[in-house]
């Protein structure tokens, strides 16, 4: 029988696993040939290998976890099967419908709220994220844009993704944001050369302390919400992945408290523009997320329907990425 601290521990590694669920269903672009492919086939396999993973330690809940891993599987085998494009649409359309179903289910028994949202066509994406359960209470985040002259986002984002999952099979806990950096730099640079260079962030969550671990490499850092009160959290920033010499990022460590709320925003959020030229500004974002906590609403839904508005319609959003953790 698992205790009570162990099981709450292992409850933990649920939110993990329903994001990373969602980052592979998101990868899962049938329009974007072979690389698309090779990235939803690398977020489906390690998306799996989490599930599977708390399955054994009998975490999270009894329903969610079983659901999870027959999504992932059938999902798995359209894509290695080259399955046609339409069943990969549809397909991919009833497994978002049912990862939010699995979300909204859990949400009582989770130890936090994660949220994300991410725009563009799948032509012009730019940004790359995933997250991942490093154990049963611990989990790993990272999200960075692509930059470079006729880069193929879903060829990278796959070989990022992947080497990722690699390094969270073999170092688990250990894998920290700096160490991440690392790894996901020597990646590009062996694969890709000097031409592609990813501006990224990397925190690691452990959900049964609440300790955050950030590091930034020339990216923006996360803000942070407590109280009603907010900050961006200061960091020590290292050079984007991919240019060298390399300035290693030190991380920030942070305790949090439940009712703490993080959000991460990517560089294209910023590069907005309205129907006057304008592009969105910190303050008024920041208004519309402590507006929306004070509603008790999504903090990455507020965001995503402020950048909407300043765009004045959907349709004008170019590539932005939001994504927000609230603690319970």
């Amino acid at each position: 029988m698992v205790s009570e601290p162990e099981a709450s521990g292992q409850r933990g590694a649920l939110p993990a696993i329903l994001a990373s669920l969602g980052s592979a269903v998101e990868a899962l672009d049938p329009n974007t040939g072979d690389g698309g492919r090779e990235q939803a086939r690398a977020s489906l396999a390690h998306a799996l290998a989490g599930v599977l993973a708390a399955e054994r330690k009998r975490g999270g809940s009894r329903e969610a976890l079983p659901e999870a891993r027959k999504l992932l599987q059938a999902l798995l085998k359209l894509v290695e099967d080259r399955t046609d494009v339409e069943h990969l649409k549809r397909a991919r359309d009833q497994t978002r419908r049912r990862h939010a179903q699995l979300q909204q289910a859990t949400a009582g028994e989770l130890p936090l709220e994660l949220d994300l949202w991410t725009s563009g066509h799948p032509d012009r994406q730019v940004d790359w994220w995933s997250i991942a359960p490093l154990s049963a209470d611990a989990m790993l985040g990272v999200l960075g844009t692509v930059i470079g002259d006729e880069a193929d986002v879903a060829v990278v984002g796959g070989a990022l993704r992947a080497a990722l999952s690699v390094a969270c099979k073999g170092m688990g806990r250990g894998l920290g944001p700096e160490r991440a950096h690392l790894v996901l730099h020597a990646t590009l640079v062996d694969l890709f050369g000097a031409g592609l260079t990813v501006p990224a962030l990397a925190f690691k969550l452990d959900t049964t302390e609440r300790e955050l671990s950030l590091a930034c490499a020339g990216h923006r850092s996360l803000w942070h919400v407590r109280d009603g009160v907010f900050q961006t959290l200061r960091v020590h920033p290292g050079t984007p992945l991919g240019v060298e010499p390399v300035k290693r990022p030190r991380a920030l460590e942070l305790q949090l408290r439940p009712g703490d709320v993080l959000v991460g925003l990517s560089a294209g959020t910023f590069e907005i523009e309205g129907p006057d030229g304008s592009t969105p500004r910190e303050a008024d974002l920041r208004v519309a997320l402590l507006q929306g906590l004070a509603a008790d609403r999504s903090p990455a839904t507020v965001l995503r329907e402020a950048l909407v508005r300043h765009a004045g319609s959907d349709a004008w959003v170019p590539q932005a990425t939001v994504f927000s953790v609230r603690l319970r």
